[in-house]
């Protein structure tokens, strides 16, 4: 490995660290967080996917609004594309999405990431589950939530 890469690979290691920790204390808020997406983002390797799930469950709860969840799902959008080849989002990454579209009212999408994760071929925990029936029961179709859940 050249002295370059082992020196981005040590700044990504160190970067992840710093975001684990804030995360698991609390103390990450919105604008550290969108810095160090931004940070994050070009030297992202396989196990990045944690340190932007962590980003993005961070930027997608700020202020409970659908202006945080329309930023989490642009990052997402951002992370697929500019680390493709690099980032797997993983079935915890879904489920934050999954999570802003039904916070934003939009269960159509919710239901969409849902049916990518079945098509993936992973298996659904409860986290996903919760996000949809939450989902429905904030719109008020709570019939179908009990559908779903029996």
């Amino acid at each position: 490995m050249s002295r370059r890469a082992s020196a981005a690979r040590d700044r990504c290691l160190e970067l992840e660290r710093v975001i684990a920790g804030q995360a698991r204390s609390g103390s990450l808020g919105l604008e550290d967080a969108l810095k160090l997406f931004e940070e994050l983002l070009p030297n992202a390797r396989p196990t990045s996917v944690r340190a932007f799930n962590s980003l993005l469950n961070v930027i997608s709860r700020a202020q409970r609004s659908s202006a945080s969840e329309l930023a989490a799902v642009s990052l997402f959008n951002r992370m697929a594309r500019a680390c493709s080849n690099k980032v797997r989002p993983d079935l915890y990454t879904y489920s934050i999405l999954i999570g802003c579209f039904c916070r934003m009212g939009r269960l159509e999408h919710g239901f969409s990431v849902f049916g990518l994760i079945i098509k993936t071929g992973w298996r659904v925990d409860d986290v996903v589950i919760n996000q949809l029936l939450k989902g429905l029961c904030d719109v008020k179709r709570v019939g179908e939530a009990m559908d779903i859940l029996l």
